[in-house]
């Protein structure tokens, strides 16, 4: 996790910032709509959401605000929708795992 503006080792830093009091709900649906193209969830915004809160609450002073963006943000990337093009199927169903492989000898 890198500290808000300790950008010596990137090549590039997030300047982007939600209007003024705006909610939750409000800078996850910035994140939907740039990361996903709106293709986000419901569930997945109410993970986020909650996210922002927690990591609101967990951090104090004039930097909660980043730090709770931040988190967001890099959980936002961890969503389905972030990785893929369509939209994911939430069936409800358990995986089966699949049959290990077997090794071969062919390069």
């Amino acid at each position: 996790f890198i500290t808000a503006g300790q950008y010596y080792k990137s090549v590039g830093y997030l300047n982007y910032n939600s209007s003024p009091g705006s909610s939750a709900e409000d800078k996850v649906n910035d994140i939907a709509t740039f990361l996903t193209s709106g293709r986000l969830s419901k569930q997945n915004k109410d993970v986020l959401v909650d996210a922002y809160n927690n990591a609101l609450a967990k951090y104090a002073g004039d930097k909660a605000q980043d730090y709770a963006w931040r988190e967001t943000l890099q959980l936002a990337t961890m969503t389905p929708e972030f990785h893929v093009n369509n939209l994911p199927r939430m069936t409800g169903g358990t995986r089966t795992a699949s049959p290990p492989t077997e090794a071969s000898d062919d390069p």
